[in-house]
């Protein structure tokens, strides 16, 4: 997308808390908002489910369910692919959301 991908994954000593952040960045808005949009497009494809708008997170963002579990959020030219997990049966799609409040408060 862009002349930037950086990821990085954090766990908890016990395994059953994992956050996953893998960032995109594109060289102008206009050009990671136009990937932006072409993956939401075809992420049924990928995940086996519809996405699904979220509102409040960045400039966009959308929820890949089914076999991926993660919550994309675009913000300016950076495009952020979060998957969340916290455990005792809570909802990847909460801890992802939580997990993108933290880190969209760091990203200019």
């Amino acid at each position: 997308m862009g002349n930037t991908v950086t990821q990085c994954r954090y766990s908890a000593p016990s395994g059953n808390k994992r956050v996953g952040l893998l960032l995109r960045q594109a060289a102008a808005t206009d050009q990671a908002a136009k990937i932006f949009r072409q993956a939401r497009d075809t992420s049924k494809e990928l995940s086996g489910a519809d996405p699904q708008a979220i509102d409040g997170l960045g400039d966009s963002a959308y929820w890949t369910g089914g076999n991926l579990k993660q919550l994309n959020v675009l913000k300016g030219d950076a495009w952020l692919i979060i998957t969340a997990s916290a455990g005792n049966g809570t909802d990847p799609l909460e801890a992802s959301k939580s997990v993108s409040r933290k880190i969209l408060a760091r990203v200019p």
